[in-house]
């Protein structure tokens, strides 16, 4: 999906996807207990919860974490954009039933045209399809209608896949972009925070390319790592060239975004889907070779320890990515990181060497509370033990091994940002609302669900 139609928070189910039965249901255990037989989730509370967290602080598994932590590797900006110099300046636009367009659009009887020709957007959530102007409020139009007949346009696009490889960290990677919509914002446009799905095949990241348009307000906000403090894209307005350029913005399809309202003018956006190639050669990110000593000793250790250990992923991935390009669909730190653990795992002994697999998980939580005018889960009590589901395990080139899963125990967790639990699940997340519950005043229910953005487990050959 695009930077600006997209599901919201859309992250609890992944049937369309092909995921659909692949999950095992929700159990109290999930194969996941602690390892003295407990089950990790059996708080009675957040700060229960948070105190049982007994991931490793010291000893191998906690040093390889603090090797890692300073791995920079090849990871890649997180959103980016600027002057689209790769493209032409006049694209020479024509849509359908409309004719040429002349850019900038000022003209409100050409604008109130293209509307007509145009579709309210909608928004995804959960697995419905809505419209609500108090959500998103914008007009789209699929792209089989649009044209772009300035030659150079094409060339233009090709010209800006090594760039965007480069700097996303996968430079020489084949790249492809797909037009997915075009978009129009008048006064009163915008569209709250949320995050794109992979509604494409390999798609993993947004391209947001805003033609030459005069209006105030309509910068896309990036949200970093539940960060308030975003990436802004104001698309040439600062620099007084939105009119007179077309300028462009990437971020990760799984990143928040937001695009803030319009309060003057008009803005006319497309958005590209950039996708993974079908069959990826890319080269692998790298980490300085000074950094491998830091963690080839402690991986050692732990290899003779025969002991198994897990990693959760920062970014959101769906199964069909997962089983299609596996390693080739990570990205950023996630793929930084699992490239260092693979490249130092081979300077191991044949004997001693890890296998590395693919899990993704869900976690499941109920909370309640008497005060209805905070959403700080801190400040909520949790109603019932949280419940955990798996895909089957995967290897890294996506190869489905087994339906079952290896135990993920919390003391067993590679944990180099040193995240609580809830941390560590609470990247890609739902909230619904269950309302005031029966005669016992102001309760509220609050449902999480969570996932896990695909875990890299590890084992032990033998």
């Amino acid at each position: 999906m695009d930077s600006e139609d997209s599901e919201l928070y859309s992250n609890e189910d992944e049937d369309e996807d092909g995921c659909a039965g692949m999950f095992d249901d929700y159990s109290d255990d999930g194969g996941c207990q602690a390892s003295d037989g407990s089950d990790i989730g059996d708080a009675s509370d957040f700060k229960r919860e948070k105190r049982k967290d007994t991931y490793e602080k010291e000893g191998p598994l906690a040093d390889l974490g603090k090797a890692l932590s300073i791995v920079q590797g090849n990871r890649g900006e997180f959103s980016f954009g600027g002057k689209a110099d790769f493209l032409p300046p006049a694209p020479g636009l024509e849509i359908e039933g409309i004719g040429r367009v002349v850019l900038p659009l000022i003209d409100e009887q050409v604008a109130e045209r293209i509307i007509d020709v145009c579709e309210q957007a909608p928004f995804g959530r959960g697995r419905e399809t809505l419209v609500d102007t108090s959500v998103r409020n914008s007009w789209q139009l699929d792209p089989s209608k649009i044209k772009l007949t300035n030659p150079d346009w094409a060339t233009g696009i090709q010209r800006a896949i090594p760039i965007i490889a480069k700097k996303l960290g996968v430079e020489g990677t084949p790249l492809t972009l797909h037009p997915y919509k075009f978009l129009l914002y008048k006064k009163g446009g915008h569209f709250t925070k949320h995050r794109d799905t992979e509604k494409e095949d390999r798609m993993f990241a947004t391209m947001v390319i805003q033609l030459p348009s005069v209006h105030q307000g309509g910068q896309l906000q990036v949200f970093k790592d539940g960060s308030e403090d975003p990436v802004i894209h104001d698309f040439g307005a600062a620099a007084g060239t939105a009119e007179y350029r077309c300028n462009y913005a990437v971020h990760y399809a799984d990143a928040e975004h937001a695009v803030t309202p319009i309060t003057d003018g008009y803005r006319l956006a497309l958005i590209y889907s950039i996708c993974w190639p079908v069959r990826s050669s890319h080269p692998a990110p790298t980490t300085a070779d000074e950094l491998y000593p830091a963690l080839l000793k402690p991986l050692a250790e732990l290899a003779n320890a025969d002991r198994a250990f897990h990693y959760y992923l920062k970014h959101e991935y769906t199964y069909h990515s997962m089983s299609d390009i596996a390693f080739g669909s990570l990205k950023g730190e996630d793929r930084a990181r699992v490239q260092s653990l693979r490249t130092a795992n081979e300077y191991l002994p044949p004997d001693q060497r890890y296998n590395f697999y693919l899990l993704q998980g869900k976690r499941h939580a109920s909370y309640f509370s008497e005060d209805y005018t905070t959403w700080n889960v801190k400040e909520w009590a949790l109603v019932e033990e949280p419940k955990y589901k798996y895909g089957p395990l995967l290897d890294l080139e996506g190869k489905q091994l087994r339906k079952s899963y290896p135990t993920l125990a919390d003391a067993d967790v590679l944990n180099p940002d040193h995240q609580s639990r809830y941390q560590r699940w609470s990247g890609h997340r739902t909230k619904t609302y269950e309302g005031s519950l029966g005669n016992e005043g102001a309760h509220q229910g609050l449902d999480i669900s969570q996932v896990s953005a695909s875990r890299l487990a590890s084992k032990v050959d033998g």
